[in-house]
């Protein structure tokens, strides 16, 4: 084969790929399966297209085509040729108003995190005599504060001092 000859097939191909998106979003937007005898675009890829596996922006045109007739995403992954992850994806990208041309087959983690479950909080019970209680909670109303709050305060404040001396 000779240079020419292969530059050749390189340019059919890239032109090819490029032709075909284009024919595809002009037989989608013009419904060209009708005139056909076809009552859906689905129908006619079946009929027309079967075995053909589908790569790129192709693959978005044709999923997104099939879920706007309602076609569930099991019938979609047989019909088209595609894994059930990327028509997955590109489902979820279509709900969520992805236009066609800007839907990636990859999914994209824009903000990754854990979640913790939370959980209810965890309880210290003290245990004063009436008198030392009724110390605390007049201090406290006499300073408009609360008495739960303070004494956790004063429990942090007291454990934080443990903390450093037991570092020392």
């Amino acid at each position: 084969m000779k240079q020419s000859q292969a530059e050749a097939l390189w340019s059919s191909l890239r032109e090819s790929f490029v032709n075909a998106e284009k024919v595809l979003i002009q037989i989608i937007e013009a419904k060209a399966w009708e005139p056909l005898g076809y009552d859906t675009f689905g129908q006619a890829w079946a009929d027309r297209m079967a075995g053909v596996r589908l790569a790129g922006a192709l693959t978005a045109n044709v999923v997104y085509a099939l879920l706007d007739e309602g076609m569930k995403a099991q019938k979609i992954v047989a019909l088209a040729g595609v894994g059930p992850t990327v028509v997955y994806l590109l489902a979820r990208q279509k709900n969520n108003g992805v236009p066609v041309e800007m839907a990636k087959l990859q999914d994209t983690v824009v903000r990754a995190h854990t979640r913790v479950k939370p959980s209810a909080p965890a309880f210290l019970h003290l245990e004063l005599n009436h008198g030392e209680l009724a110390s605390l909670k007049a201090l406290c109303a006499a300073k408009g504060v609360d008495l739960n709050s303070e004494a956790l305060k004063a429990v942090r404040v007291h454990f934080s001092r443990l903390e450093r001396s037991r570092s020392k």
